[in-house]
């Protein structure tokens, strides 16, 4: 990695589930981050193509999966790539023979008793889920993680809805952001709560947040935002982390949202 500031591609919300191929998985988000790099008309970075921040669910330890494989305490299970520890146990970098690398972010989804989710993200300590949204939200913001608010659908609506506005009004810039994903269908009109964060310089930090099929297992890093940082090759996820806080304008945005019909048969593979 390197000390200067270049830009770098991030996808703000990655799963990777049972039915995923960990190999296509991380084929899929290398292209994915090449592909967007190209759109973008940037310059492909020497040291790595993109990153993928983890929002791992309770029940799900993935990164630490990866981890174990990192310390030989695991068999591999996506070759050829491997995996190598940095100086500090919440990123990792995920390697390919040709040299291609991803940089990978632990990161926890912490669901509260509203059900509505909070992505600590660049962390990996575990959080209660069930409790009270406001708790469950000091606990993150009380803790090295960031704090993000996923958007879901139906999940801004009525109350909740104003759950996440009062939050926004009581948070302060760099504390607290928010995440809009790419199963939002494009013709879906922008939830204004995005609107009014970014008024309060509360910024969005959208994600693939993939689909537990196998259809979607190369979906990741096809949507995110672009940050200009210098990366501690040390401590990685220690540089996003302050990268993001002192950021003072919106990161540019990449990739495309749903079409409508797929979100359609998105939403009736989830229901049955």
């Amino acid at each position: 990695m390197t000390g200067d500031r270049v830009p770098l591609l991030v996808d703000g919300h990655v799963h990777v589930y049972e039915a995923f191929d960990r190999t296509r998985f991380l084929d899929g988000a290398a292209a994915n981050f090449r592909r967007a790099a190209a759109d973008l008309g940037l310059a492909p970075r020497s040291d790595i193509a993109g990153c993928l921040m983890m929002t791992e669910r309770p029940v799900h330890h993935v990164f630490r999966e990866f981890r174990a494989e990192a310390d030989g305490d695991r068999p591999p299970s996506a070759a050829p790539w491997h995996f190598q520890r940095t100086g500090e146990a919440e990123s990792l970098l995920a390697r390919r023979p040709d040299g291609e690398t991803l940089l990978i972010l632990a990161g926890r989804q912490v669901e509260t008793r509203e059900k509505l989710e909070i992505s600590a993200l660049a962390c990996d300590l575990e959080f209660p889920t069930g409790l009270p949204f406001g708790e469950a939200l000091n606990a993150v913001l009380n803790s090295p993680a960031v704090a993000a608010l996923p958007w879901g659908f139906g999940k801004w609506w009525s109350r909740r809805g104003r759950i996440v506005e009062a939050a926004l009004e009581q948070a302060g810039a760099g504390r607290l952001f928010l995440g809009d994903n790419s199963g939002r269908p494009w013709l879906y009109p922008t939830p204004r709560i995005f609107g009014n964060a970014a008024a309060r310089r509360i910024w969005n930090l959208p994600g693939t947040d993939p689909l537990p099929f196998a259809s979607e297992e190369a979906r990741c890093g096809a949507f995110g935002f672009m940050i200009d940082m210098e990366i501690d090759e040390a401590r990685p996820a220690e540089s996003i982390r302050t990268s993001l806080r002192k950021m003072n304008v919106q990161p540019r945005l990449y990739g495309s949202l749903e079409t409508a019909a797929r979100f359609l048969r998105h939403q009736v593979k989830m229901a049955l």
